[in-house]
């Protein structure tokens, strides 16, 4: 956002937004993650071949990994900045003490694991489709279920 608008209250709402958007993110997150650990989703049917279980295993497990580190890499590299961090009307406390060059470094991860949830993500999307028009099998619909 820095790179796209001009210093001003338009950059200043959307760096709100931002953050608002990435604690909400983060306490979903961390709901839906205690609400898989009570409530575990149900079997593959046993057609399903082992390579397309591991691998949505995989992509599951790493998008929830990724899900959690994101909000708190922006946390600590807003902290470490120095720049307030925002939820809506309120100001949370920084995490991190004051670095510009942790924040640097920090915001790149940021970004990177951006571009990652995004790749993953559409993975996930195309998956599901496979398995609907390609395989013909019932996982996009579990999905859909949960």
């Amino acid at each position: 956002m820095v790179h796209l608008l001009k210093s001003g209250p338009a950059q200043d709402f959307l760096f709100t937004l931002h953050e608002s958007l990435g604690i909400t993110v983060m306490a979903v997150v961390y709901f839906r993650i205690a609400y898989r650990l009570t409530h575990p989703p149900m079997p593959l049917p046993p057609e399903i071949p082992d390579f397309y279980r591991i691998a949505g295993q995989s992509v599951h497990y790493l998008l929830y990994a990724l899900l959690v580190a994101q909000p708190a890499l922006g946390w600590i590299g807003t902290s470490a900045y120095r720049a307030p961090v925002h939820f809506f009307w309120t100001e949370v406390p920084p995490i991190w003490p004051e670095n510009r060059a942790v924040s640097d470094q920090v915001f790149w991860v940021h970004l990177a694991v951006g571009l990652a949830i995004a790749g993953l993500v559409c993975l996930h999307a195309g998956a599901g489709l496979f398995h609907h028009f390609m395989r013909r099998d019932v996982v996009l619909m579990r999905m859909v279920r949960g």
